[in-house]
Order: C-alpha cells, then structure tokens, then sequence
C-alpha cells in the first residue's frame, strides 16, 4: 500500500525486525509516485491544504493512525519551517517541504 503523510514514526513500523529504506526525491518524483493512488493520512489541515495546491492533488485532513507492512511505501511531505498558519496556500517564506520515501 502507498500512503501519504506528513511526518513518519517507528510506531508507523507494525513487526520487528525491519529493515527501512529512506530518501529525498524531488518534488516531481514525489507526486509520480502517489499519481496511482495513495491512502491519505496528513492529519494536520494546513498541511493538507498546502500540499493539495504544491502537488496538484487532493489531500484530504485525515488524522489516522498507519501501521506500515513488509513491501509498503510511506511518501513523507515533512514541513521545515514555523508553525503553519490556518488557511495557508502557499510557502510561507523561509519554509520547505523535504520530500522522503520511506519502504519498509
């Protein structure tokens, strides 16, 4: 399964041992990646929203809990920057997004 969020957690990890691979991709290479679908779990609004109008894709707010299995894919839209403000639609200025794929 491919699931989009944004920050990642061992919790996320369902059976040990594991083995995780993780890298930065590009922005394009991020959105090719979730073009077949994806399980959404961004549970913070702002960040849902602002990545609905950087990706081009809907992200719904969904504040669930993911528990990752052996062959699934974790895309990682990780804000660096201050808290976002309610009703953000672009970078504010001096933020990011890192852009992670995390498979277990």
């Amino acid at each position: 399964m491919i699931f989009l969020v944004s920050s990642f957690s061992l919790q996320m990890v369902h059976e040990y041992p594991a083995s995780l691979r993780v890298e930065e991709v590009s922005r394009e290479e991020f959105k090719n990646g979730l073009k077949h679908g994806f399980y959404p779990a961004v549970g913070h609004k702002p960040t849902a929203t602002l990545l609905s109008s950087l990706l081009g894709l809907c992200v719904p707010f969904r504040r669930v809990s993911v528990a990752l299995s052996e062959g699934d894919q974790l895309f990682v839209a990780q804000y660096v920057g201050g808290r976002l403000p309610e009703g953000v639609t672009v970078l504010p200025e001096g933020s990011e997004f890192k852009y992670l794929r995390v498979e277990l």
